[in-house]
């Protein structure tokens, strides 16, 4: 029964993504119709089409890791017997995500002081919430990468 349900959410992800995926590309191609043999544009459609292109990587990227289908390398399967190499991966990683965490934490208080609100109303800095759980999320992913590898027998 658990099997079936997997299946069926791995499934719904697949057609959300394809969906996604499809949406933006269609939206995109009209935007480039529109400004090319009009010289107008419709303005919601570019950060749309940006957040679902976003989506669609979030969500294919989470299928890419479900099924073990991300692209490895076969030297890195190699090195990844190697404690040190791991542990230096790892941590390289986690700090490529602290980075990123505090550019998107100076971004987001640039984006707060100016207090600019969206075609919908919504704050901007608000937008920018789903990347920073994102990236938190990432970071404790590797931290607990780096534990697990400082601390194998």
């Amino acid at each position: 029964m658990l099997k079936r349900i997997e299946g069926f959410f791995i499934q719904g992800l697949i057609y959300t993504a394809v969906f996604f995926f499809s949406l933006s590309s269609i939206l995109y191609a009209f935007q480039t119709f529109l400004r090319i043999f009009f010289n107008q544009a419709i303005f919601w459609i570019d950060p749309l089409t940006s957040y679902l292109f976003a989506l669609t990587a979030l969500y294919g990227s989470a299928l890419a890791i479900l099924k073990d289908e991300n692209i490895k390398i076969e030297i890195f399967k190699k090195l990844n017997q190697n404690r040190r190499i791991t542990f230096l991966r790892e941590s390289l990683a986690f700090l490529a995500t602290l980075v990123l965490l505090s550019i998107f934490f100076v971004h987001l208080r640039a984006e707060f002081i100016t207090d600019d609100t969206s075609f919908l109303g919504i704050k901007k800095w608000l937008l920018d919430v789903p990347y920073i759980f994102f990236l938190l999320a990432s970071g404790v992913f590797y931290f607990n990468k780096i534990r697990s590898a400082f601390h194998k027998d």
